[in-house]
């Protein structure tokens, strides 16, 4: 019995397909990894803007990218469901990006780059503050090329917003402005008569 064998130049061909998508399906596996720099306070009240500076890096080992970025908000998942964020914008930093006709070279592999962005607390509410607090997330949408295909990295954080520390409306604020400089217009003017009554 006959054994048929293949040829070399066929084993090699099959090998290199293989080596080639286990290298694409790396490149893809690897993806990007998102995270604040530096570490910030996620609180801000009703009203407030809340900026943060995020970092992207290229895991991969052999692909470079260019990031495509989008900011976004979720329900509020806990609290006040009044109290959530909404985006505002961002800066691209030092990132390259696919949203520029013209940016920095793309990102190589295992390098970072830099990027902002911002988020509002709509506020404050028309009623009276219940110190009540909602927390609600922020998110940030990457698509970059992997391959021949386009590959998506979602990074949320929690954003907890707060009631606004109550401040004095204007009347109010003029009416203790007036009642401290009449207190101290009369101590003055004690102070003074007391003096020409000793001369």
């Amino acid at each position: 019995m006959k054994k048929h064998s293949l040829p070399f130049s066929v084993f090699l061909l099959v090998t290199a397909v293989l080596v080639t998508a286990l290298l694409e399906g790396q490149a893809r596996a690897d993806g990007v990894t998102i995270t604040i720099m530096p570490p910030i306070s996620l609180t801000i009240p009703e009203g407030a803007e809340l900026g943060v500076t995020f970092m992207i890096t290229n895991n991969s080992a052999t692909d470079s990218i260019v990031p495509e970025v989008e900011l976004s908000s979720g329900a509020v998942v806990s609290g006040d469901p009044t109290d959530f964020v909404v985006p505002i914008g961002f800066g691209f930093g030092n990132c390259p990006s696919g949203q520029l006709s013209a940016g920095p070279p793309p990102l190589a592999p295992g390098a970072s780059c830099h990027f902002s962005g911002a988020w509002i607390a709509p506020g404050p509410e028309p009623f009276p503050a219940n110190e009540d607090f909602g927390v609600s997330p922020g998110i940030v949408s990457v698509d970059y090329n992997c391959g021949s295909a386009t590959c998506n990295t979602v990074f949320s954080f929690d954003v907890t917003v707060t009631d606004p520390t109550n401040v004095p409306e204007p009347s109010s604020a003029l009416l203790l402005g007036v009642g401290l400089a009449s207190i101290v217009g009369f101590m003055w003017r004690r102070k003074w008569s007391n003096v020409v009554r000793l001369c």
